[in-house]
């Protein structure tokens, strides 16, 4: 049987919605970092470029609110997954600095980078996650 707020396929719909929403915005910013290169003034362009600096600073001071206002569990869940993907990210950024030195694998934008870093800690997440649902 499925619990209340799941489907059958066992999707719980309010968490799926916090992803896409996530993703939603996520790429948002993105295409958002592109608009300075089609401002015209270096006035505009500069005030754009500040406040979407800002912006990612902000996301520090948001992810710090959300998870001051978790409970323990989730707090020691987001620990757990911090304490696995932080060596995986290490060793990969590492591989990528080696290949990119040595000319094996082209130079990317930073934005590959964040994309890894959210990739690697919530698949670290959701599988200390399904350890406990488990």
């Amino acid at each position: 049987m499925a619990k209340e707020g799941e489907n059958v396929m066992g999707l719980n719909l309010p968490y799926l919605i916090r992803i896409v929403s996530g993703l939603i915005l996520l790429g948002a910013g993105v295409l958002a970092s592109f608009t300075p290169l089609y401002l015209e003034t270096p006035n505009s362009r500069g005030l754009v470029i500040s406040g979407l600096l800002l912006a990612a600073l902000g996301v520090v001071l948001l992810v710090y609110f959300f998870y001051r206002r978790s409970d323990e569990f989730h707090q020691s869940l987001y620990r757990q997954a911090c304490a696995i993907a932080l060596p995986l990210l290490f060793s990969l950024f590492t591989i990528i600095g080696i290949l990119q030195v040595n000319q094996l694998l082209p130079l990317f934008n930073g934005f590959w980078m964040m994309l890894i870093t959210l990739v690697a800690w919530s698949l670290s997440l959701s599988f200390r996650d399904h350890g406990y649902r488990s």
